[in-house]
This record gives structure tokens, sequence and C-alpha cells, in this order.
């Protein structure tokens, strides 16, 4: 089964409770044996308009035979029904789920990129994927995690 890995963010509203949220919903779409996630890390926002307040961010592995464009489909539903609203880049959020790996495969469109082009270069995302998947390979380095 392709493995895939994602990351969770959020830094508006019940913060604490749309990261629960999240990986309920994932847990429930993906099945709870195929899915792990990291502990929540507070981290400062990174870009984005002045005076957000912190994130809470956290990384889920998951074992599934969907393709990348289900999964894909799965977490944008996810996040809509968290209240996700996208008005401008990088700026305060209820809840941010981004496909950050899918097995070894590249993917560069308008809208999917992967593995995710800024990943390796956010210790929001690479810490809390050392704590789950230290060895898994990012496919155009080829480095682990």
């Amino acid at each position: 089964m392709p493995k895939t890995l994602v990351s969770l963010g959020a830094n508006l509203g019940n913060v604490r409770e749309s990261m629960q949220a999240a990986k309920r919903l994932l847990s429930d779409a993906f099945g709870s044996a195929n899915i792990s996630t990291s502990q929540l890390y507070r981290t400062p926002p990174v870009g984005g308009p002045d005076g957000q307040g912190d994130f809470l961010n956290a990384v889920a592995a998951i074992e599934t035979d969907r393709s990348v464009w289900e999964v894909w489909e799965i977490i944008k539903g996810i996040e809509s029904s968290l209240g996700r609203q996208r008005q401008l880049r990088w700026e305060a959020r209820r809840i941010d789920i981004d496909l950050l790996l899918y097995d070894q495969h590249r993917i560069w469109t308008p809208h999917l990129k992967i593995p995710h082009p800024r990943m390796c270069m956010r210790t929001f995302v690479v810490i809390p994927a050392c704590e789950i998947v230290p060895n898994w390979i990012e496919p155009v380095t080829g480095w682990t995690i």
C-alpha cells in the first residue's frame, strides 16, 4: 500500500479542537489501523500577515490503497468540513492539511505538488515527521526525513 504523509496546522478558533477533529476525520476516512500521528507542536507562524497567533502542527502517516487524487480530495473535503476558507496565502486558518508525500511519486500540477516543495525547509513539518517516520525517503533528494 502506498505510504502518504500529510501535515496538519491551525491557529484560528479552538485550535486544539480543530486538530483533534482533523485527526479523527482522517482516521475515519482511512481507517485507524492505517494511520499514525505525531504529537502536537506549537510553532510561530511562517510568512503571511503580521499579528497571527502561534500554530499547532502535527503530521500523519497514512497507508492507503487510494490514489493520490482520492487522498487529495479527502483531505480537501476534511478542511472544508472544518471551516477552512482560503483568501490570502499563509493567513491564519482554522485548519490546514497539506499532502506532503505519496510514496515515491513526483507530481507537479498547478494545484498539487508532490513532494511538497517546501516541506524540507519547514521545521514544523520535519520535526513531527521525524517522530513517526524518520526513515521515509524524500524522493527528490533521496534523503530520509
